[in-house]
């Protein structure tokens, strides 16, 4: 039993469908990689902000407590 012409042009146009839908999924996930790296960067960058922040405040403490070995 041959496919019909009306069968065949269906099946092209639905894996024509199939493929612009792969297309745009790629694209999604190509800017979801961007955003997630934008994150990652950020992230780590607040990281070390947060991390800064206790190393300067017992810098200070020592500092104005006369601090260290000699006191």
């Amino acid at each position: 039993m041959e496919p019909t012409d009306p069968y065949n042009k269906m099946v092209i146009y639905r894996l024509d469908q199939i493929d612009e839908a792969i297309a745009d999924l790629r694209a999604e996930v190509v800017g979801v990689r961007i955003d997630v790296a934008t994150l990652k960067v950020k992230a780590g960058i607040w990281g070390a902000a947060a991390g800064c922040v206790p190393a300067l405040v017992a810098g200070l403490a020592v500092f104005l407590t006369g601090g260290g070995a000699g006191a």
